[in-house]
């Protein structure tokens, strides 16, 4: 006996079609209110990219940096 097509659809799938389609009309109403923090994100982007990279500068930093230095020189004796 044939499944009638409302017994093997996926409602998940629906909800999420549903859910893009909305996103779709909801995208050109958020262009106004994002252009005005534009700037913002401008000048945090550097921080933000800097602060990301800063924990892998000091682990080189603490591998190739923290050599022995060998030295001929002697403490004096007074």
């Amino acid at each position: 006996m044939k499944k009638r097509i409302f017994e093997r659809i996926y409602y998940g799938w629906v909800i999420v079609i549903i859910a893009g389609i909305g996103v779709f009309f909801l995208g050109p109403g958020q262009t106004y209110s994002n252009s005005m923090f534009v700037e913002i994100f401008d000048s945090y982007t550097p921080v933000l990219l800097f602060s990301l990279i800063f924990p892998f500068i000091g682990f080189l930093a603490s591998i190739l940096a923290n050599k022995p230095v060998k030295s001929d020189y002697v403490k004096p004796d007074f």
